[in-house]
């Protein structure tokens, strides 16, 4: 996955999850350019650990703080017992979302090199270039994060300057956000090849149907028959009439390229991505427990913030209309990041989900039993013929 965008590494690097250098493989022969690839940096594994270690003193460092100005009745987050509770828990699971993202970011470095071969070799198969959508729009997403961060601390500190010590949180917050980046990168990526796998089995599936409705108008020409048509219902009244020739209506769709791949090789692609999808749940599977329970907890306590400073400003802060509008945009950032979970997941899920719908519908062909054999026959000429 490093080679996919230069931007997202940086990204991962700067924000301590992607403890790897950039290296040369020397050249075979005097022909062969040295080839570059990333590997795996103890020392910068261990720096890692050393700046996580520094955060999470500090974090714990601010909520003591904070308690003790508490006491003495110097304290805007922590104004009771539940206020207490409420601000402990917050930098607790933002301690364990950055901890658990950069200790496993070692174990995580051949996951991502085994999914960017498995990928790699999809494209070469397929012919095919993707885009990194995820890619295109970090550095506004990081740009906007970082103007949220600076304008929310201005705001704190002018209230009261002891905040400060909370601007560690920000760094915590930026460590998520790196890793809700690396898993939606993967699963586009992942999905993106699920889409395009299923248009090269359309296309292959499109062939054998018209094969197979060739030799079912071969068999009965003379006796009136015709090749069967099919019909698609959508919802309402809504029915469509499909093409006896949807070979050339794949051929203008997906191109020719990809009847010359064959089913078997098709079948291999899809369940290495179904692989790579299982290898990546069982290495983020805690990490975005973490970051979904984190994310669910920040729109509960955001909006209590909102509510406690709307009706209590006396005793809970100021009503600036600043500050109420800085809260407003910390929830809808915790919905775009709930987004930024689901939204890739749910794409790669219903792309490789869609490929046992697309087999499905091409083999749902109204042929009479006594020429099923025909069929075959023909499916498994074309077949040899394409592969």
């Amino acid at each position: 996955m490093y080679h996919f965008s230069k931007v997202l590494l940086k990204v991962w690097q700067c924000m301590f999850i992607a403890p790897v250098t950039l290296r040369r493989k020397s050249a075979v022969d005097g022909s062969v350019q040295p080839q570059s690839y990333y590997a795996f940096s103890v020392w910068w594994y261990a720096f890692n650990l050393a700046v996580l270690v520094a955060c999470v003193t500090g974090g714990v460092w601010a909520v003591m703080e904070d308690a003790r100005a508490s006491a003495t009745g110097r304290s805007l987050r922590i104004q009771n017992t539940s206020s207490a509770i409420v601000t402990a828990l917050q930098v607790t699971l933002q301690c364990l979302v950055c901890g658990l993202a950069i200790t496993c970011s070692a174990g995580r470095h051949v996951m991502l090199q085994d999914i960017e071969r498995h990928l790699n070799y999809a494209d070469a198969v397929l012919r095919v270039s993707t885009s990194q959508p995820v890619a295109r729009y970090t550095l506004a997403l990081v740009t906007f994060h970082a103007a949220l961060f600076a304008v929310d601390g201005y705001l704190w500190n002018t209230l009261s300057p002891a905040t400060w010590l909370y601007g560690v949180c920000y760094v915590y917050m930026f460590i998520d956000l790196a890793t809700m980046l690396m898993y939606a990168q993967i699963a586009w990526n992942i999905g993106r090849r699920f889409e395009d796998i299923n248009a090269a089995i359309e296309c292959k599936l499109a062939g054998f149907q018209a094969g197979a409705a060739a030799t079912f108008d071969h068999s009965h020409r003379g006796r009136g028959y015709r090749p069967p048509q099919q019909v698609w219902t959508f919802s309402g009244q809504t029915t469509v009439v499909v093409s006896n020739n949807p070979v050339a209506m794949a051929d203008r769709q997906y191109g020719t390229n990809m009847k010359n791949i064959s089913i078997a090789k098709l079948q291999d692609l899809h369940w290495s991505l179904c692989n790579s999808i299982k290898i990546v749940n069982d290495k983020f599977g805690w990490q975005l427990f973490l970051q979904l329970f984190c994310n669910c907890v920040q729109l509960i306590v955001t909006p209590y913030f909102i509510i406690i400073n709307l009706f209590y400003p006396v005793i809970y802060g100021s009503t600036d209309i600043k500050f109420i509008l800085i809260q407003v945009l910390w929830v809808l950032t915790h919905l775009s990041h709930l987004l930024l979970i689901v939204l890739p997941t749910s794409y790669a899920t219903t792309k490789g989900e869609k490929t046992a719908v697309i087999i499905c519908k091409y083999l749902t062909i109204d042929i009479e039993p006594g020429d099923m054999k025909q069929v075959f026959i023909k499916m498994n000429i074309d077949s040899t013929n394409y592969n």
